[in-house]
């Protein structure tokens, strides 16, 4: 008797006969379009005559569950907007947010120079056509505030500086910090504009608070020059050594890891061998996560401050009702489910699900929409919320059907492209040991996570009947059942622009 019905069986041989036509339709999609490769294609404008202001905020390594602790997230943007508990993040996520591509299309697969994180991206003259042109183009005013792309502004893997005055084209204003000094939040420096400015180890000069006022300005400068703001914020927080403002210090002293069955399991032997290798951990191991979880929660208090600072300007200048918010991060966090001592990269849930808050113009307030969302999706948004022209080669869609916009949500995505090629981002710097999986692709869908390692291993969850993913259910399939998986990530590592929504929109089997 295997894991999968007989009802599974049946919905498996539809489901390969679905991919097989899909395959055929995207290749002749192919051969028939005879556009050339990167011209532009409308977005669809919403309802509004007058532009909006557009905020968007991307934590760096916070887990999911990290928003349940920050309670200006909560009121002023979970409870007054939409929340989307499966917005999924690829890996590496800051080029895919500024392109709206997957890394196999973008190129930046990895953050180590020089052929990705910042030097890639400049190097493919990538940053030549991202959100932040699309909408200057369109009249937006546009200000970075925080991260760039992993590794600004050095060119090469040890370190070799860059620029340190360097803006990347579409931006107005540009508060960059500059390298990983910048992370312990005091004694960095920060590109303002072209000019380097130099902070200490005051009070005052703590990173976050700096970044905070900063977005904080653009936003009391919003509409002065009559044009929309577009606001990218990038704060630190809660990336390791997750440092926090003085004035958080003494919270969540006796903070400990919420449990999951997860953190408990007796036996991984199902798991592929860079897993089950690992042994259980020690009681000076959870200690140890118990202390940085509570670092990593009080590093998000000043990112909190900061957004219940940018809505209270927005309310006291009166743009509130005409901008959106979205909140995110780029990454999600393990902290000892599997026994991973803590880190990312992984393809479970605590990695690669990151959620989504959005609050604006029309967005239905305390909605919760289970449907998948991608981080792909931000720069076609974006685009589409502006009026403004986003280019062909965009992998991702619009999330207007899911904010209560007009647009085709009828046929909605059943399955996100998983893949990792490089070891997760700073993970040399940060105790215990870190964890590094070999290289995967894979898929998330609606109820299931599929993943084929590059050691031949696989791993299969049905994710509503096994939420925290303890029993692999790869091996227990026919051979057909397994050729559907694989063919659907066959479909989605190779999509591009207009066939990643067509390989997308075939559901695997459940």
């Amino acid at each position: 008797m295997t894991l999968l019905s007989r009802n599974h069986h049946r919905v498996l041989r539809a489901a390969l006969a679905v991919v097989l036509a899909v395959m055929v339709g995207m290749a002749t999609a192919c051969s028939d379009d005879d556009s050339p490769a990167g011209t532009a294609s409308p977005s669809p404008t919403v309802e509004e005559t007058t532009q909006p202001n557009i905020i968007l905020i991307v934590a760096d390594d916070m887990a999911a569950s990290d928003m349940e602790f920050m309670p200006n997230v909560q009121s002023l943007l979970v409870d007054q907007g939409t929340y989307l508990p499966n917005f999924i993040a690829t890996d590496p996520s800051r080029a895919t947010i500024l392109r709206g591509q997957y890394p196999h299309n973008h190129g930046i697969t990895t953050n180590t120079a020089p052929e990705g994180g910042f030097a890639g991206f400049t190097s493919k003259g990538l940053e030549e056509s991202t959100v932040a042109t699309w909408l200057q183009d369109a009249g937006y005013r546009t200000a970075l505030v925080g991260k760039y792309v992993d590794g600004y502004p050095y060119t090469d893997a040890v370190g070799t500086a860059g620029d340190p005055s360097y803006i990347a084209p579409g931006w107005d204003e540009w508060y960059a910090p500059l390298g990983s000094a910048a992370y312990d939040q005091y004694n960095y420096e920060v590109n303002e504009n072209g000019a380097i400015v130099s902070y200490g180890d005051a009070p005052e000069d703590f990173g976050g608070d700096v970044l905070a006022r900063h977005a904080t300005a653009v936003v009391s400068g919003g509409g002065s020059d009559l044009k929309p703001f577009f606001l990218y914020v990038a704060p630190l927080a809660p990336r390791y050594p997750a440092a926090s403002a003085p004035r958080h210090d003494e919270l969540f002293a006796d903070a400990t890891v919420p449990q999951k069955p997860s953190h408990s399991a007796i036996s991984l032997a199902d798991k592929p061998a860079y897993l089950s290798a690992l042994p259980v951990l020690t009681a000076e191991q959870r200690q140890q996560i118990d202390g940085i979880y509570a670092r990593r929660l009080r590093s998000l208090q000043s990112v909190d401050d900061m957004v219940g600072s940018i809505v209270e300007e927005l309310t006291a200048s009166g743009a509130l009702d005409n901008t959106y918010i979205f909140f995110t991060s780029d990454n999600g966090y393990l902290l000892g489910e599997h026994r991973v001592p803590r880190g990312n990269g992984l393809p479970h849930e605590e990695s690669i699900r990151v959620s989504l808050a959005v609050r604006g113009p029309g967005v239905p307030a305390g909605v919760v929409d289970q449907r998948l969302a991608l981080t792909t999706d931000l720069a076609p948004t974006f685009a589409a919320l502006a009026d403004a022209t986003a280019p062909a080669f965009v992998d991702g869609r619009p999330l207007l059907p899911l904010l209560g916009k007009p647009g085709d949500g009828a046929a909605w995505r059943r399955s996100v492209l998983l893949s990792f090629s490089s070891p997760p981002d700073g993970v040399s710097a940060e105790p215990p040991f870190p964890v590094i999986p070999p290289p995967y692709v894979g898929l998330r869908s609606d109820f299931s996570t599929y993943v084929q390692y590059a050691t031949g291993e696989r791993e299969l969850y049905f994710n509503s009947e096994d939420p925290y993913q303890l029993t692999n259910a790869a091996g227990y399939e026919t051979p057909s059942q397994a050729a559907v998986y694989a063919s659907l990530v066959d479909l989605l590592k190779s999509c591009a622009g207009p066939t990643c929504i067509d390989a997308e929109n075939v559901a695997p089997p459940p």
